[in-house]
């Protein structure tokens, strides 16, 4: 009798906590862990053999969505403990890719993904979207912000390669893209006026100088290359810019001798040695003098 009151009385505690928890809020003052008796953070999430570690799932009941209903965030308040150096990250993602077996299919460490569409052939009509941001990185000064900061440089985006360690075994790669932009194909479902695949928009908030493309190399390791083998390319070498095709030959694109000014055709064979420079300027001037007609014009603009 005393076990089956004991059992009675356990099941309404659990009861009564349960109903406290399901009405109201779950605060913990120290850490909280899912999946591990030792969390080390704050919130520590320990996800065995399941599909997803997290999943957030938010639903709203309405038609009109305020531009802040949904905010994954994280804000940061301090002084870094007074320290001049550290990074602060306000969404990061790691994945250690640490299995034994001999293929592996993928490693995405962090995905943004936007779908469209609704499942359910009752809802007729169109819906018109003004847009779609699959990533969106915004550098916003706070409102009403009272101290002023100098920030070296700033990167929207930034991919970098690192060791981390020399030691061990290497990691090979084949093909490293910094950034790919895949190619969609054929599609039959979904219709597109027009595609591009990079746009840079006019720059011209720069109070000294304004760049929409910036490649820093001096005749290597910054060229625009082109087709699928990519043999034909333009660059820029000792502050000429060149092109050359896929036979080998590099050819100046600003057709003015460097020392004197006059316009020539500069052009050399990186396969056979062969190069060939014609004094343009001083071919028109000739065919002029015997000819009698005019057939280069040369005229000042001043600055306005």
């Amino acid at each position: 009798m005393k076990k089956i009151i004991l059992i009675i009385i356990t099941l309404g505690l659990m009861l009564i906590g349960t109903n406290i928890y399901a009405a109201g809020d779950l605060i913990v003052s120290g850490k909280l862990g899912i999946g591990t008796s030792t969390p080390a953070y704050k919130l520590s999430l320990m996800s065995t053999n399941e599909r997803r570690g997290l999943s957030v799932d938010t639903k709203i009941d309405q038609d009109g969505i305020l531009p802040d209903n949904f905010i994954i965030a994280a804000d940061y308040v301090g002084t870094l403990a007074g320290s001049s150096t550290g990074s602060l990250f306000g969404m990061s993602a790691v994945m250690n890719l640490t299995t034994l077996a001999p293929t592996a299919q993928s490693l995405i460490a962090a995905s943004f993904r936007s779908q469209i569409g609704i499942n359910d052939d009752s809802i007729p009509g169109a819906t018109t979207v003004s847009e779609t941001v699959g990533f969106e990185y915004t550098l916003n000064r706070h409102w009403h912000n009272l101290r002023i900061y100098n920030i070296a440089n700033s990167y929207g985006i930034r991919t970098k390669i690192t060791e981390g360690s020399l030691d061990g075994a290497p990691i090979n790669i084949t093909n490293h893209y910094h950034h790919f932009i895949d190619d969609p194909g054929t599609l039959t479902t979904i219709n597109i006026s027009n595609l591009t695949g990079l746009w840079i928009d006019r720059q011209t908030a720069g109070t000294s100088k304004n760049y929409g493309l910036v490649l820093d190399g001096d005749g290597a390791g910054s060229d625009i290359v082109f087709g699928p083998n990519q043999e034909a390319r333009i660059y820029s070498s000792s502050g000429r810019l060149y092109a050359q095709d896929s036979f080998g030959n590099q050819t100046i694109l600003s057709p003015h001798d460097p020392e004197t000014g006059e316009w020539i055709y500069y052009s050399r064979n990186i396969k056979t040695g062969k190069t060939v420079r014609v004094d343009m300027e001083r071919l028109v001037k000739a065919v002029e003098k015997l000819t009698g007609e005019t057939f280069m014009a040369e005229t000042l603009i001043e600055d306005k």
